[in-house]
């Protein structure tokens, strides 16, 4: 699962819209809605990191494994096309 779409799950199983939760990480819409369409990977504060892990019930190895993962990924992905 790309990190996009893992953000979507838990950000519904957390009853958030992307508003509220981009409201609540200081971020605009726009720039929460491009994370979740695979269109950018977030660049998060520590504090933004802890804010999200609490809002979305996961460990921060859990994001930061879904993040990275899908960093590491996506380079592979630009050569094979």
């Amino acid at each position: 699962m790309a990190f996009n779409e893992w953000l979507q799950l838990k950000r519904k199983w957390s009853s958030l819209d992307q508003r509220e939760l981009g409201s609540a990480l200081d971020l605009s819409l726009q720039a929460f809605s491009r994370w979740e369409n695979g269109k950018g990977l977030p660049k998060l504060t520590p504090r933004q990191m802890r804010l999200l892990c609490q809002l979305l019930d996961c460990s921060l190895d859990e994001l930061v494994d879904y993040q990275t993962s899908s960093e590491d990924i996506e380079p592979l992905v630009q050569k094979a096309s």
